[in-house]
């Protein structure tokens, strides 16, 4: 997959509430690397 998840702008759009975008954000990023921390090395190989 090339895109795993997305993230939805703010009402308005990200330029309007870039506060929001950034929470978004580290949400997502958050959620994804905790996804990943709980792979074995060869795990993470296989889902390349």
């Amino acid at each position: 997959n090339l895109v795993d998840r997305v993230v939805n702008e703010p009402v308005g759009g990200a330029h309007r509430d870039p506060r929001a975008m950034a929470t978004a954000l580290k949400r997502a990023l958050g959620d994804a690397l905790r996804e990943l921390e709980a792979l074995t090395p060869s795990e993470l190989v296989a889902q390349r």
